[in-house]
């Protein structure tokens, strides 16, 4: 984790932007980089939510199903609570899927930042992170 860090720090350093890109889409980019090289498992599943921790016990996220209410007042499907909890950062999201797959809101917690995806590229990575955890409980 703390190699994975200081790679993403250099990278980021170093690597001219082609494109201009806010802070907020870095920091999904940064997220994903740590998501997709983690290794998952199903830590308790229930009928509407389940809890997942990272094979180093860094990263815990729980996928929840939105209860009627939100569903019917804020159109929410699902709801990913991701904890960052390493020596080096500690971090959350809280990513809010709806049912129009092109609208997803992330919250970082402890931070006054949300950020509504609306590239394509921003929504098909938010996307992957749900298939990831949904293809866990499988």
């Amino acid at each position: 984790m703390r190699k994975m860090f200081f790679l993403i720090v250099t990278v980021s350093i170093l690597m001219p932007l082609s494109a201009p890109a806010s802070t907020e889409q870095l920091g999904i980019g940064v997220f994903d980089y740590i998501i997709s090289r983690t290794d998952f498992n199903v830590e308790t599943c229930e009928a509407y939510s389940c809890n997942y921790v990272s094979t180093d016990k860094t990263i815990k996220m729980e996928l929840r199903r939105a209860n009627l209410a939100e569903h019917n007042g804020k159109d929410l499907n699902f709801l990913l609570n991701i904890d960052f909890d390493s020596k080096l950062f500690e971090s959350g999201l809280l990513v809010r899927y709806y049912n129009d797959k092109d609208l997803i809101r992330v919250f970082i917690k402890r931070s006054s930042i949300t950020i509504e995806a609306t590239r394509r590229d921003e929504i098909t990575t938010l996307q992957s992170w749900l298939k990831t955890v949904l293809s866990l409980v499988k």
